[in-house]
């Protein structure tokens, strides 16, 4: 079964917030709608920045983990998108009245 890590901001330079699930779609309605207490809803994190698509759910937990472990790195970088080394796909920001789906504009980042 498909998992997925993805990582949540609250603002540019703000609180970040890593996660894993089998449905982003709905976890980031959950998230963004505060429908589970906790860090997230605290802090007011609930805007998608990056996800990484797995093809079993225990490896997403496991690179989860590896991202858990070096967040210091992930944060410094979190703004620079295109410096970063962890792959994945990094969302572009809307500007009004464009598509809002929290994951229909993707960018895929390189490896450096």
């Amino acid at each position: 079964m498909k998992g997925y890590v993805y990582i949540l901001a609250s603002a540019r330079n703000g609180k970040l917030y890593t996660g894993v699930t089998r449905d982003l779609a709905g976890r980031l309605f959950e998230h963004q709608n505060e429908l589970t207490p906790g860090f997230t809803s605290k802090y007011g994190v609930k805007t998608l920045v990056w996800f990484e698509e797995h093809d079993l759910l225990t490896t997403a937990i496991t690179r989860e983990k590896t991202i858990k472990k070096m967040a210091a790195t992930v944060e410094a970088r979190s703004d620079r998108a295109g410096e970063s080394r962890m792959g994945g796909h990094f969302v572009s920001s809307l500007g009004p009245g464009e598509d809002e789906s929290p994951v229909a504009r993707t960018t895929t980042a390189g490896f450096l």
